[in-house]
């Protein structure tokens, strides 16, 4: 198998130094978006709050789907606690940065 290339003649040089600049820390900040009691906070929430819409969430796409209700409400759970965790941190580290502005 062969590939036409076609070229252009001119190459670029890299004998230039271009280095990216250098943004110093301020010696209060670690470099991280959030801190240790955000990211529990987030978690609690994450379990708490985004499991219970997940799970309720999951049941009704049960229903939708032609379950009845007992089969929903045994198989919604564990997609609710796995989804609801992760979307329930997501969102609230994504509220959390954004209200932080950074």
């Amino acid at each position: 198998m062969t590939a036409n290339v076609i070229s252009t003649g001119v190459v670029a040089s890299t004998d230039d130094d271009v280095s990216a600049p250098v943004i110093a820390r301020t010696e209060h900040e670690d470099g991280s978006l959030v801190d240790d009691a955000t990211i529990g906070r987030a978690g609690v929430y994450g379990m708490v709050g985004g499991t219970l819409v997940m799970t309720l969430l999951m049941f009704v796409f049960g229903l939708l789907a032609g379950l009845d209700a007992t089969t929903s409400v045994a198989v919604a759970p564990v997609p609710g606690v796995v989804a609801g965790l992760f979307f329930g941190m997501t969102a609230y580290l994504g509220r959390s940065i954004a209200r932080n502005e950074h």
